[in-house]
């Protein structure tokens, strides 16, 4: 059946390219290779927001309630936690050499 349908659609992009009052197409040979597809689930809700002048997509699908997209990251709260964690891991190391 996608077949019919691709070779109908490849037969009036000759036709167009081609030109002319009449054109008689004697001949034509199409073959399909790395024919794919997807299925999409619905329904799926798209929304998006600015933040700090930047607008982001996300997407969620109704079945599942996965959801996709990009968000924001804060650049502040990411150093802090890294020096939460260095700080953490020097209070230990000051224990440890003190205590042993």
């Amino acid at each position: 059946m996608a077949n019919k349908e691709a070779e109908k659609i490849a037969q009036n992009w000759i036709r167009r390219d081609i030109g002319g009052d009449t054109q008689r197409i004697s001949d034509m040979d199409m073959r399909l290779s790395e024919e794919t597809f997807k299925h999409i689930l619905l329904p799926v809700y798209i929304s998006s927001y600015n933040f700090n002048g930047t607008k982001y997509n996300f997407f969620v699908n109704g079945q599942t309630g996965a959801i996709y997209g990009k968000r924001p990251y804060s650049f502040w709260k990411i150093f802090l936690a890294i020096l939460a964690v260095i700080i953490i891991i020097v209070l230990i190391t000051l224990v440890a050499q003190y205590s042993g």
